[in-house]
């Protein structure tokens, strides 16, 4: 039952959202809904003061919206009722359904004329299948027009039961449950407890054991990638590499599409790198892996952002691996630092320091020498972010700035290299290098010298060169 609801129009529209709802009754004088899963009822009679309706007399009077809600290629799978053979047809799929306790939805395919029935709008999940044709009675009797993606991905009274990575307290909706998924390593699926605003993040897409469950709504971020296609072009990464947490490589991959959707499956996968060349395509376990950066032989995509719901990540959330260690490679320790973004801003000061391993619980901030320490690997209660992630992100805002031009960190090198092509070349074998922290460019003689302070030991004025640091770059 529903209270508050203004008119049978209403309690009809709420009918058509909710999973298995077939017919309502309506008593304007308290304004209370009645949803119910037979088609009269269980038993029709006149009632003074009372009105009742059903979705499938108004989906039988709009025969125009058949064409309209008709998904073809389309498979609502999964909260099966029963599975019908011998169906000549869609329209005989759906006549049905009419009938039969709970059944709002029907997936039909020509070629074997198997008529599934479903007790979901769009069953478990809706997806492509070049195989068979798919109908909700929500759509066709008209009260499922207004039907948007929250409503068809969330999935109310329905457990992702198990495969969790965490509980998050205090969260106000499944929309921000899925925001936080979204920036956790290996979550794929929420389940949310209204109630108690509890957040279950999960690593596989259904869970381990999907059930139906009063009070409990679950989602995948699978399911919205899937209805916002435009989101893909937006979000492919030309050029770029997301770098390590690779969970497998699979070969013989025609696109990176393909690529991506190799990744539905796959538990802990949220995001893949594809080499057209090579048609080897990476699945990963973290959002950008353990670093995105520029490689001219790969596409990338994340799920978060196909989705929707990592449309607002900043290069604070991808830099910073969270629950991993940069372990090793220590310069020195400093205490009673109150975040990561000041523990990297100690680590910009720092000769040779290229990356930091903070644990905000007793507020110790890690200086290393290494891009990613000695010994990288994943930890509870550690955040790790290094200064190349944040420079890769910010430099072609950060570059023209940045970029000293006949000017000479002098001294403080760390090793020489002959025939670099351009300052960015060298900038690159920065990168690697232990201690390297800035670069010197001089063009003519195509040397570069790689240093391990920040400006060198005695910055100066110079026509033939030209030098950046990393710390200007990432914008820390």
């Amino acid at each position: 039952k529903l209270s508050g609801v203004s008119d049978i129009q209403s309690c009809l529209a709420n009918c058509a959202k909710e999973p298995g709802c077939k017919s309502v009754a309506f008593v304007p004088a308290r304004k209370d809904c009645w949803l119910k899963y037979k088609l009269y009822g269980a038993s029709p009679k006149d009632k003074a003061g009372v009105q009742s309706a059903n979705l499938f007399c108004y989906a039988k009077r709009r025969p125009e919206n058949f064409e309209k809600c008709k998904r073809d290629k389309y498979d609502f799978w999964g909260a099966d009722l029963t599975r019908l053979s011998n169906i000549g047809s869609l329209k005989e799929c759906a006549g049905k359904c009419d009938n039969v306790d709970r059944c709002v939805s029907v997936t039909y395919a020509p070629a074997s004329k198997y008529c599934w029935l479903k007790k979901r709008v769009e069953g478990l999940r809706g997806g492509y299948n070049a195989n068979v044709q798919s109908i909700n009675i929500a759509c066709a009797s008209g009260y499922g027009d207004k039907l948007n993606d929250n409503d068809i991905c969330v999935l109310k009274e329905y457990d992702y039961e198990g495969a969790d990575i965490r509980k998050l307290s205090g969260v106000s909706d499944i929309q921000s449950c899925l925001a936080n998924c979204a920036k956790e390593p290996g979550c794929k699926s929420v389940a949310f407890v209204p109630a108690r605003k509890d957040c279950w993040l999960k690593y596989k897409l259904y869970g381990a054991s999907p059930k139906d469950k009063a009070g409990v709504q679950s989602a995948n971020l699978f399911c919205y990638a899937k209805r916002r296609p435009e989101n893909f072009e937006k979000c492919k990464r030309d050029k770029y590499d997301f770098w390590g947490a690779d969970l497998t490589r699979l070969s013989n991959i025609g696109s990176l599409k393909e690529c991506a959707g190799k990744c539905e499956n796959v538990d802990r996968c949220v995001s893949v790198t594809y080499a057209p060349a090579s048609k080897y395509c990476w699945l990963k376990k973290r959002v950008e892996g353990l670093r995105g950066g520029y490689n001219a032989n790969v596409q990338s995509i994340n799920i978060a952002c196909a989705s929707g719901y990592g449309s607002n990540l900043s290069s604070q959330d991808i830099c910073v691996l969270k629950n991993y260690d940069y372990e090793g490679a220590d310069i020195k320790k400093v205490s009673g630092i109150p975040n990561i973004h000041s523990c990297l801003q100690s680590c910009t000061k720092e000769p040779k320091c290229k990356s930091v391993a903070y644990v905000p619980s007793r507020k110790d901030c890690w200086l290393k020498y290494r891009i990613y320490g000695a010994s990288p690997k994943d930890k509870a209660g550690v955040e790790s972010a290094n200064l190349f992630c944040f420079a890769d992100k910010n430099k072609s805002q950060n570059q023209d700035k940045c970029v000293r031009k006949k000017f000479d960190f002098w001294g403080a090198d760390v090793e020489r290299f002959v025939n670099v092509g351009s300052l960015w070349d060298c900038y690159g074998k920065c990168r690697g290098r232990d201690n390297c922290v800035s670069v010197t460019y001089v063009a003519a003689a195509k040397h570069c010298y790689t240093k391990f302070k920040v400006e060198g030991d005695r910055p100066q004025s110079k026509d033939s060169c030209e030098s950046v640091n990393v710390a200007c770059l990432s914008g820390i």
